[in-house]
């Protein structure tokens, strides 16, 4: 059993992160300089998932669309493409999705030196069962068998996701 919070800036800080329920799990978009509340002393230990920047367009691009904020990146793909390239990407603070080579750069470089495990979104979409596998290692949990890795794969299925955000919409994790 884990707590579960999210957060999606600098909100956070190490009085808060310390006062949560342990073990916690933390899903943000934040920058790596805004987890303010992480320390590589706790031994936290950090899954940093990253995408392909072409991906990230495409992504970023429908996403805006589907939750009406088309102003933010436009009405033409290839125009947003060229201002993502040029890290011209709408700020945070106006709605758009921050600099995509500022947050990658933060969790790569690792100043603090947390113990993180870099998955690549693609790799998770195509090796879904390796990487479970991978994850569940870097957690320090014993090796799940492979009937074991078969159920966690259906489970965190899109498809289950979606059921378990139906079920969950209003209530407390």
């Amino acid at each position: 059993s884990f707590s579960m919070y999210h957060f999606q800036s600098s909100g956070i800080n190490a009085e808060y992160g310390e006062e949560m329920e342990s073990p916690r799990i933390f899903k943000t978009h934040a920058y790596y300089n805004e987890c303010k509340f992480l320390s590589a002393e706790n031994n936290c230990k950090i899954i940093y998932v990253y995408r392909d920047p072409k991906d990230v367009v495409c992504s970023l691009f429908d996403h805006a669309s589907l939750i009406g904020r088309k102003h933010v990146v436009g009405d033409d793909i290839q125009e947003f493409a060229k201002q993502f390239a040029q890290r011209k990407e709408v700020s945070r603070n106006e709605g758009g999705p921050g600099d995509w080579v500022e947050q990658n750069e933060g969790y790569m470089s690792n100043p603090s030196n947390y113990n993180i495990l870099f998955i690549k979104y693609e790799d998770l979409k195509a090796k879904t069962g390796e990487i479970v596998s991978k994850i569940n290692n870097f957690m320090g949990y014993p090796t799940l068998t492979k009937d074991e890795e078969d159920q966690v794969v259906e489970a965190s299925s899109f498809e289950r996701m979606k059921i378990l955000h139906t079920e969950l919409a209003g209530k407390t994790v």
